[in-house]
């Protein structure tokens, strides 16, 4: 089984470790967040991003959405090769992202009047979105 290491240890982590540790040995999480290193994620430990560089593990599983492209940067830069950086476990959420995003920016320009008459229509839009979109 290859030793693995995933880069992100909140939400998106903790959800790529649950799909990836019956495929990988996963030896730990790093994240860039300091108030995380030292703690620990269903027993796996949590350490500095520079930790990486140090014990180079077999792969580099990306488990953050924000970022994700300058951390990819950050680890081929420090000599990791493309193909040990493994990012299909969160591209298809930022591309979800992106396209819902896309499609309701599309909607509020259609309907017009600006986003406070948006949110006066009836079932649109309401609480969570938003607060993602103001």
């Amino acid at each position: 089984m290859n030793s693995a290491v995933i880069f992100g240890a909140t939400g998106t982590g903790k959800r790529v470790f649950s799909e990836v540790k019956e495929k990988y040995n996963v030896l730990y999480f790093i994240d860039e967040d300091p108030s995380l290193t030292g703690k620990d994620n269903y027993g796996v430990p949590i350490y500095e991003v520079k930790h990486v560089l140090s014990e180079r593990p077999d792969v580099v599983i990306m488990g953050k959405l924000t970022g994700l492209d300058e951390s990819v940067e950050f680890l081929i830069e420090n000599g990791f090769d493309e193909y040990r950086i493994i990012t299909n476990y969160v591209d298809l959420p930022i591309r979800a992202r992106m396209s819902c995003l896309k499609n309701i920016s599309v909607l509020i320009t259609r309907w017009g009047g600006g986003m406070r008459r948006t949110w006066r229509l009836p079932g649109r839009f309401r609480k969570s979105y938003k607060r993602y979109i103001s």
